[in-house]
């Protein structure tokens, strides 16, 4: 996980890897597929 951040935070999408963990309860919780749980990162950033 701490790669990934990392790897926001390189790409300026801090705003996201902010929020990251909460939003990944979230999928889990809704049963996202891939390209929703993107897109909902997506509009964060």
């Amino acid at each position: 996980m701490n790669s990934l951040k990392n790897r926001l935070k390189d790409f300026k999408l801090s705003g996201i890897c902010n929020s990251l963990e909460e939003r990944l309860s979230l999928a889990k919780q809704k049963s996202m597929g891939y390209l929703e749980f993107l897109e909902l990162l997506l509009n964060l950033a």
